[in-house]
């Protein structure tokens, strides 16, 4: 999606064309790539991977994102 936007020639300046462009891109990505994605993300996970679907694939996490795990970490009774 961020590629789709990058190339796109759409002047962000209006915010009602460029909201409805990036809404329309995503209507066409869900339906290309949603199944797979939710089958993979939701349907298919593993509880081990769990924590790196809530962190970042760059491997460097927010202050959020590691809030975010500490609080699954508790909820799962697997300490902090």
């Amino acid at each position: 999606m961020r590629m789709v936007r990058r190339e796109s020639d759409i002047d962000y300046k209006d915010d009602v064309k460029s909201c409805i462009f990036l809404l329309h891109r995503l209507d066409n990505y869900l339906h290309t790539q949603g199944r797979t994605w939710f089958d993979r993300n939701m349907i298919q996970l593993k509880e081990s991977d769990v924590e790196g679907l809530i962190g970042s694939a760059g491997g460097k996490s927010s202050n959020l994102q590691k809030s975010w795990i500490r609080v699954y970490r508790v909820w799962m009774s697997l300490g902090t």
